[in-house]
């Protein structure tokens, strides 16, 4: 121990040193055990200076200030004006010198070494808690962040569910009212089809003929198992025996192939049961032959004829008669 220790701790004490001076002494205190024990015996000689108004008005000015308001160096002021005050009331012997060297240093070390291992307890304390309120901070923000981005990522998926929902939603509306369409169409295209196979069609009567008779096509006019009839002259008529049969087939002589398009008209009574344009024209070694295909439906047993002309004229290429047996 030298007298500048003395004096730099005591400069501590009364708050005397500079800035820098006192971080380097309080790193001391902290790993210096001598040092420690120095400044823990001149804080008991500051404190007996002060009981026996032994400062100086600066120095007592900043010990009040400095140190007063502390709680244990009042109790160790209050401590050591007791023992002042015994002490002028009695000359001290030899044991009571003793005590004031001895136990009462000793008291008062154990107290102050007390004190700063608190004191250091509390700033370690302090630090740890301060550490670990900043990493607790970080954590809550970190936390914070991530639940701040699922719900973000919660609201984008509910409003692409609800879009999805909305575009099916859609489209089940689109294809029922499609599906409703199409069905009215079809209903509608079923119903024009009942009406036209129910209704008979006009046949548009050759020239002279007085009257005309509506018939019906139908599916399976046209079939193909038919009874042949060939029909070259007008003599004796010829018998279309339709019994079991779907039709039968009128292959009608006309001579020389005809200019254009034939036409055909059979008639029964002087009614025309069937007239037709286009009719098939046959050509075989310079001769033609109309083909006309009759259903067995439009036919009645009966006498019928059955002319044959080119289309839009009056001059009849053939005309013949048959009879027709069901």
């Amino acid at each position: 121990m030298t007298d500048h220790d003395t004096t730099q701790i005591s400069r501590y004490l009364l708050g005397q040193l500079p800035k820098d001076e006192v971080d380097r002494l309080e790193c001391q205190l902290l790993t210096e055990n001598g040092l420690f024990e120095l400044a823990e015996t001149v804080e008991d000689d500051v404190i007996d200076r002060y009981v026996r108004g032994e400062l100086a008005p600066e120095e007592r000015r900043r010990f009040e200030r400095r140190l007063l308001p502390s709680e244990r160096i009042r109790e160790r002021v209050e401590l050591a004006r007791a023992l002042v005050a015994h002490t002028r009331r009695r000359k001290p012997g030899l044991s009571e010198r003793v005590r004031r060297t001895k136990v009462v240093p000793l008291f008062r070390l154990a107290a102050v070494r007390l004190a700063w291992a608190a004191s250091l307890v509390v700033l370690l304390l302090a630090g740890w808690l301060g550490i670990q309120l900043v990493g607790l901070n970080g954590q809550v923000d970190d936390v914070e962040a991530a639940r701040l981005a699922a719900v973000e990522r919660v609201e984008e998926l509910e409003a692409e569910v609800e879009r999805a929902r909305a575009a099916e939603e859609r489209g089940a509306e689109v294809a029922a009212e499609r599906n409703e369409a199409l069905e009215g169409e079809l209903a509608a295209a079923q119903e024009r089809l009942a009406q036209l196979e129910a209704r008979p069609v006009p046949i548009e009567p050759s020239p002279g003929d007085a009257r005309t008779e509506r018939r019906v096509r139908k599916p399976g006019d046209y079939a193909t198992a038919v009874f042949a009839l060939a029909t070259r002259s007008e003599g004796d008529p010829k018998v279309l025996d339709l019994e079991g049969k779907e039709g039968g087939r009128l292959e009608i002589l006309l001579g020389p192939p005809p200019a254009g398009q034939v036409e055909a008209t059979v008639t029964r009574d002087g009614v025309v049961v069937w007239h037709e344009l286009g009719v098939e024209v046959e050509v075989l070694e310079g001769e033609s032959m109309a083909v006309l295909v009759l259903p067995a439906q439009s036919l009645q047993s009966g006498r019928y004829t059955v002319a044959v002309r080119e289309q839009g004229s009056d001059h009849p290429l053939g005309s013949h008669g048959f009879d027709v047996k069901r």
